[in-house]
């Protein structure tokens, strides 16, 4: 479903995109920028849906898609007849003639039943310069019914001409708590487990919804947990081992530290500020001992800073096996 009520965060683009709707001063071509899974599909198909909208709901909260009229439904079944999709479709960039074809060739023709033809050009920031100029033609000009919407994780690609004939809004990670409350009303799932997840999503709900349907996510959490859990009390020997049975996610690797990291982080906040500031609310037993195992706060650093030396080394195509083993002895000392 497509709605501004179905955003959660960046509210100050929500009201200004209401308000362009509410006062019909909708300018002709916005970019919506951030990393991926950020949530701009959902803010230009959520906005493209209520222009779209043949009886908007108006309410404290601003404007919304009606949700039932004609368009609506049309809208929410991808098959309306005045919106349009530019996509990659598995290709590196979106090169002139597709832009031509798909873009400028079919803004002549007039909107079918709504005042608006709205095309939504998906990785736009992956248009080569002259398709950006091809583009750059048909928005300077623009057709009273013309509105484009450019999803980009880079808007510093686009040419200075196309920025400047567009309304550009940078997208903002959530904050965990946003994160897990959208979590719990988007994917079904239980107000601990989306807290839990949220912090492995760093503010990108695209993140967070992936992670709450990965089962082999939560299985992985759960076996790093269990070896962190062991780390206190192993010998030497048993370090190899544990190291060993890490080898099956090294394609991972790096999720794998991002739970390690996130732990000694707990941890570390365990014992600077206590429990109320925990973000891994489901582990706080085990989060709690492991802090009050440590002798004291420099010892949490130290470990947490072994994390991500782990995390730099394999950014640099470090050997995995090697890098976890070093990281474990640290994290033992």
């Amino acid at each position: 479903m497509f709605g501004f009520k179905e955003i959660e965060g960046n509210e100050l683009i929500v009201k200004c995109l209401q308000s362009a709707v509410i006062h019909r001063r909708i300018s002709h071509a916005y970019i919506f920028a951030g990393p991926a899974g950020i949530g701009k599909k959902l803010m230009a198909n959520s906005f493209a849906k209520t222009v779209m909208c043949g009886r908007p709901k108006r309410s404290d909260q601003g404007v919304d898609a009606c949700g039932e009229c004609v368009s609506c439904v049309t809208f929410e079944s991808g098959n309306h007849p005045d919106m349009r999709y530019v996509r990659l479709d598995g290709k590196k960039s979106l090169g002139v003639d597709e832009i031509r074809q798909k873009v400028t060739l079919d803004m002549t023709v007039m909107p079918n039943q709504s005042p608006y033809k709205i095309f939504i050009i998906e990785d736009a920031d992956a248009m080569t310069p002259a398709a950006q100029n091809a583009l750059l033609k048909t928005i300077e000009e623009p057709e009273s019914y013309g509105l484009f919407l450019l999803l980009a994780q880079n808007a510093a690609k686009f040419l200075p001409t196309v920025l400047s004939r567009c309304v550009t809004f940078k997208l903002k990670p959530l904050t965990n708590e946003q994160a897990a409350r959208h979590l719990v009303r988007r994917a079904g799932i239980g107000r601990r487990d989306a807290e839990a997840l949220s912090v492995y999503a760093q503010g990108n709900i695209g993140r967070a919804l992936s992670l709450a349907d990965d089962e082999s996510f939560i299985a992985m959490r759960r076996h790093v947990f269990e070896i962190l859990d062991k780390l206190s009390y192993v010998g030497l020997f048993d370090l190899f081992g544990m190291a060993k049975n890490l080898e099956p996610y090294k394609e991972r690797g790096q999720e794998v530290l991002d739970i390690m990291y996130y732990w000694y982080h707990d941890v570390l906040v365990y014992l600077a500020a206590g429990r109320r500031f925990v973000t891994q609310s489901d582990r706080m037993d085990a989060i709690r001992q492991a802090a009050e195992a440590l002798p004291d706060i420099s010892a949490a650093l130290n470990r947490l800073r072994a994390v991500w030396d782990a995390k730099r080394r394999l950014m640099n195509y470090a050997n995995f096996q090697l890098t976890i083993e070093v990281m474990l002895f640290a994290l033992t000392e």
